[in-house]
């Protein structure tokens, strides 16, 4: 369900991360220093409520997304350019657009906002505006806690995979959304991620991917 009620928070949280006392210790440093890399899942989604609804689908999944993201720890790790691993309280997301004229995208940003509506005003103009842009970055304000998405919508996939060197130390999650199609009465859309290894098991996967249908389904905006 949707609602209004709190406003972002300007100021961001950044734990160094205590590695003493971290459960996956050994994981971690396995995972980043004997054997580094990371790994990608593509899955089917059901986003029958969001087409019900007549919600634009990129706002949509990009709040969806931003909303399980950060109610899991593991997928707001990061690395800050002093070396210094933590874990943002809290992340928002980053992402491409296409320009139609030049047929090149950019990457732009916007706030996570718990309330759905004030989350898609940020989102669509952050969207209309980057639609006219012709560099990399369409704002230079992009924040270190962020993740990343974007979306393909010319071709439905099976499988999507990004490669990350194993010497770059990234640990925000990516997102890749393909083309929806009608299956049975249901609407079904792929979702790519890739994650780091040292901060993210197959259990922390499972749990956003529930989290993430479950907030679909559960979808429910009662405007202002």
């Amino acid at each position: 369900m949707v609602q209004r009620k709190r406003k972002y928070a300007e100021k961001m949280t950044f734990k160094a991360l205590d590695l003493e006392n971290y459960p996956r210790k050994e994981h971690f440093d396995f995972y980043l220093n004997r054997v580094p890399c990371t790994w990608s899942c593509t899955v089917k989604l059901d986003i029958s409520p969001i087409r019900q609804l007549r919600l634009r689908l990129y706002t949509s999944m990009l709040w969806l997304l931003a909303r399980s993201v950060n109610s899991l720890e593991a997928f707001r790790f990061a690395k800050r350019p002093d070396g210094i691993v933590g874990i943002y309280d809290q992340v928002h997301p980053s992402f491409t657009v296409l320009n139609p004229q030049l047929n090149t995208f950019s990457c732009t940003w916007c706030r996570y906002d718990d309330d759905y509506f004030t989350f898609a005003k940020a989102a669509d103009s952050a969207i209309a505006q980057a639609k006219n842009a012709k560099g990399m970055l369409a704002r230079a304000d992009i924040p270190d806690n962020i993740f990343n998405v974007s979306m393909i919508p010319w071709f439905h996939f099976e499988a999507f995979n990004l490669y990350l060197p194993q010497s770059v130390n990234y640990f925000a999650p990516i997102f890749t959304i393909g083309q929806f199609k009608e299956e049975k009465g249901r609407t079904l859309i792929p979702l790519a991620f890739q994650v780091h290894h040292a901060v993210c098991d197959g259990l922390h996967a499972s749990l956003l991917l529930k989290k993430l249908q479950s907030e679909i389904n559960a979808l429910v905006i009662k405007k202002p």
